[in-house]
């Protein structure tokens, strides 16, 4: 089912025999001399006969999906998008939150704010911003959420689950029989890349909806007037920034939060998930109204699922905290319409990359800056990534006939 090309494998796979319908890779045989002297038609024709002898050899070795596996990978995208609107709206306030906190600039030396204190605590910045729209503010910026959160938690679970059902077969003693599930835990290592592939792909998705919701989740904090609290529409945040260039303000630092996000939580939530269900099954066996005699393991119940999901969000989202914070002011700070005072962040957004975005932070503001909203954050993704975890292993199971992963 997967013809690989007449190239060098890498040591840690096995090295399958070419098929009758791999393409080697066939390169002209010419010294950089000799490349010198063509003439530039010549040179055309040179340069493209190699790019087609590269592309040939990727799409040899490239898997091929029959049918049984395309429905999957759609039946696990709709998955993904129930699970991930679902998590998303179980805890959103707690987002708006967050990103109202992270906007708040710090002097190092005493760890008070720049300007006049707008919000003095969690629960302060709750009642403040329920004071501005009520239950409606508190939601702002939900509808691009629930819209652009369905592709990108689906793209996100569909991408990783294929890639250790890939990976895993490749590393299988039959490749001649691979399966069509990801296996219970892969190496480390190859879990630390699933993930970090996830979360680049999902980055695509994920900085048109962040940053139009962060428009509309700050939008009560730039108000000099008071209450009551009028609400901005989408189409209105999108012409404001400048179209489809400004919806991807920041996306180096979006990618880098989801690459590092996703490479951290996958390897911990299937490590958790594995030592669970292994803790079930003998749970299950030694338990007396047990009287079954199929070899077949039982399902994980949704607790432990949850359970799983919830863990591996807390160290993850807190490791990558100071490049959300980052991501949140760059995302919220617009060139063409300056910020008023008291809610601009800080030089973010003048030029440079992530890091020294990072190193001007800590050094304006101090360490205490690059985590704020730190407790917030893992506050709200712990239960939405357990929640869409657990759904979408539930959702998937039940579409996919009742196979279970484990």
């Amino acid at each position: 089912m997967f013809p690989t090309p007449s190239l060098r494998m890498h040591p840690s796979l096995p090295h399958a025999s070419p098929s009758a319908s791999a393409s080697p890779l066939v390169l002209p045989r010419t010294s950089a001399d000799s490349i010198q002297a063509l003439p530039t038609r010549a040179l055309s024709t040179h340069a493209r006969e190699t790019w087609d002898g590269v592309t040939s050899a990727i799409r040899a070795g490239m898997p091929r999906l029959d049918a049984a596996e395309l429905m999957d990978s759609a039946k696990s995208f709709a998955g993904g998008s129930v699970s991930g609107a679902l998590g998303a709206l179980s805890v959103y306030p707690l987002d708006v939150v967050k990103t109202r906190m992270q906007m708040q600039r710090f002097t190092p030396a005493s760890g008070t704010l720049v300007e006049p204190a707008r919000y003095v605590s969690v629960g302060d910045c709750f009642r403040q911003i329920y004071k501005e729209g009520g239950v409606r503010a508190l939601y702002s910026g939900l509808t691009p959420q629930l819209v652009g959160v369905a592709p990108e938690q689906a793209v996100k679970l569909t991408v990783n689950a294929r890639l250790r059902t890939y990976i895993s077969n490749r590393l299988s003693s039959h490749p001649s029989h691979p399966s069509r599930l990801p296996p219970p835990i892969l190496p480390l290592h190859l879990e630390l890349l699933s993930g970090s592939v996830a979360g680049l792909a999902q980055s695509i998705f994920t900085q048109p909806l962040e940053i139009v919701k962060i428009k509309l989740q700050t939008h009560g904090a730039l108000l000099k007037t008071s209450p009551p609290y009028k609400p901005v529409s989408t189409l209105e945040v999108v012409r404001n920034i400048g179209g489809f260039r400004g919806l991807y303000r920041g996306f180096r630092a979006c990618a880098a939060r989801d690459v590092a996000f996703n490479g951290l939580y996958f390897p911990v939530y299937f490590y958790l998930k594995h030592n669970l269900s292994q803790l079930h099954i003998s749970q299950t066996a030694l338990s007396p109204d047990s009287h079954s005699t199929t070899s077949t393991p039982p399902k994980l119940p949704l607790h432990y699922l949850l359970l799983a999901g919830a863990l591996a969000g807390i160290p993850a989202s807190w490791i990558v905290t100071p490049i959300d914070v980052v991501k949140t002011r760059l995302q919220a700070s617009d060139p063409r319409h300056p910020l008023p005072p008291a809610a601009a962040p800080p030089a973010s957004g003048e030029g440079g990359g992530l890091g020294k975005e990072l190193w001007r932070i800590y050094r304006t503001e101090g360490a205490k800056a690059l985590f704020r909203g730190g407790a917030m954050r893992v506050a709200r993704t712990a239960p939405q990534t357990g929640v869409t975890l657990a759904v979408f292993e539930v959702v998937g199971g039940w579409i996919l006939g009742g196979e279970d992963e484990e």
